[in-house]
């Protein structure tokens, strides 16, 4: 059977050297005050230096196009970027391993090895917050590639690598901008303006971890008019701003969402405040009554 990764089902009842037993994502029993591995993407200080610019000629046969990192083939200008995973929990992640979970991974015939899908997921919006591009990156690798965290219980050594797949707790998982699939084709949408950058890792809930509320990370981007060349160098983020004085980036207003929910927490809080008013009232109340 399956497991539902969104609404997870265990089978069985939970081992009885579990305290306090939770179904996890990956529909394995897990206790509550048990340590785990926390993923989060990258944020704009990781992501930001590496972004470049260029112009690519897409052939119908390439692996790109097999796999779905581009829709389309021909003359094709892409945002690249490096992907930083990290783990900030408390544990080592572990991954899934294709022999044992086979539905969820993919046979890549194009890279000779296994895939596991929708490791990381690359959204581009405008400032309205509407969906202008839309990437993906597969997992092949999950290791230690740089440590990003230091302190007395984090180690300086790398521990995992494609033979022996996991990330330590202040490691993370690095996919370089050259890669396949490390980009956003931006060749069809307006240029010389701000956009909203997102990156998500574990959007399907496919590996279980200590919390899923820090897997989103969302800022600006500025997307320039490159000249078609393909076979100009790559433009780096650093030189778009300085050539065009920007020192500065734009704020992001709330999602439609963020606002309801904001409002939903503004009320709650007056409810609460409320409450609490007519609470210390009523116990004022309950204390002048028995000193009288």
């Amino acid at each position: 059977q399956l497991c539902d990764h969104l609404l997870p089902v265990c089978l069985g009842s939970p081992p009885k050297t579990i305290e306090n037993p939770y179904c996890g994502h990956d529909c394995k029993w897990y206790g509550m005050i048990e340590l785990l591995g926390d993923l989060t993407p990258g944020n704009k200080s990781f992501v930001l230096p590496s972004i470049e610019y260029n112009w690519v000629n897409v052939s119908n046969r390439s692996c790109a196009i097999i796999e779905g990192c581009h829709k389309k083939s021909g003359e094709r200008l892409l945002m690249r970027f490096h992907t930083f995973v990290h783990n900030i929990g408390r544990e080592n992640f572990y991954p899934p391993v294709a022999a044992e979970s086979p539905h969820l991974f993919e046979w890549s015939p194009c890279h000779a090895h296994f895939h596991f899908d929708g490791f990381a997921l690359f959204n581009l919006y405008d400032m309205n917050h509407r969906l202008v591009s839309i990437g993906g990156k597969r997992g092949f690798c999950i290791e230690d590639s740089v440590q990003t965290i230091y302190g007395e219980h984090i180690s300086c050594e790398n521990k995992f690598d494609c033979s022996n797949q996991g990330i330590q707790p202040g490691w993370a998982d690095l996919y370089p901008n050259v890669l396949d699939c490390q980009w956003l084709d931006i060749t069809e949408i307006e240029r010389e303006k701000w956009y909203i950058y997102e990156i998500c890792s574990n959007v399907a809930r496919k590996l279980h971890e200590a919390s899923n509320t820090n897997d989103c990370k969302r800022f600006p981007v500025y997307v320039p008019d490159v000249p078609l060349d393909l076979e100009a160098p790559a433009l780096k983020y650093d030189k778009v701003l300085k050539k065009r004085n920007i020192t500065t980036e734009p704020e992001l207003s709330p999602e439609p969402g963020e606002i309801e929910n904001d409002n939903k927490n503004k009320s709650n809080v007056k409810i609460g405040k409320k409450f609490i008013s007519i609470l210390i009232a009523l116990m004022t109340i309950k204390n002048n009554l028995i000193q009288s």
